[in-house]
């Protein structure tokens, strides 16, 4: 009977060992949940969207920014490929507001969905003689945690509400049009 019993078990372990040789340990597809945006309320990461004008000569060549954090929200226009600043200004935020802000750009915007090829991953030169839109999360050190990207002309990593995503962002901004008065965007 010890006998038997000690057949057994060689057979399992070596079917075990079999399974965990050929793949069936299930190593590399293990999914990972991404972080949702709303747990970064108290922290220093900042949620960033950017409007990236056509492809043009560096003088009449704008971008905006808006970044969002939990202490302000800050909009930026540059000019050129470069980032020399035209105008900035920054707006309060409160903890609270940011929390709300973030839970909404992830509940309408879908804010961190996205296509992640490798091959994507750049989006100069994409869309050139129209606007490229950015959808970035910034960790507290200065790094994308996210980079996801949308253009005027239908090619896209970003799979969220570009809309309400933009729309979320400048309403962030209580003078967002004066802010723009004078600048080609």
């Amino acid at each position: 009977m010890r006998y038997l019993i000690g057949l057994i078990l060689s057979i399992a372990v070596i079917v075990f060992i079999i399974i965990k040789l050929l793949g069936g340990g299930g190593g590399s597809t293990v999914s990972v949940t991404p972080k949702s945006l709303a747990s970064y309320a108290t922290s220093d990461v900042t949620v960033r969207y950017t409007i990236d004008n056509p492809v043009q000569a560096a003088q009449t060549h704008n971008d905006v920014s808006i970044d969002v954090g939990n202490a302000q929200a800050v909009m930026t226009v540059t000019r050129g490929y470069d980032g020399e600043i035209v105008r900035t200004k920054s707006y309060p935020m409160s903890v609270t507001a940011y929390e709300t802000f973030l839970l909404s750009l992830d509940r309408t915007g879908n804010f961190t969905s996205g296509n992640t090829d490798p091959a994507l991953l750049d989006e100069r030169g994409f869309c050139a003689n129209g606007n490229r839109y950015l959808y970035e999360i910034i960790g507290s050190d200065g790094a994308a945690i996210q980079h996801f990207w949308s253009t005027s002309c239908g090619v896209k990593t970003f799979r969220g509400d570009s809309k309400e995503v933009e729309r979320l962002f400048i309403n962030q901004i209580p003078d967002y049009a004066s802010m723009l008065e004078g600048i080609s965007i």
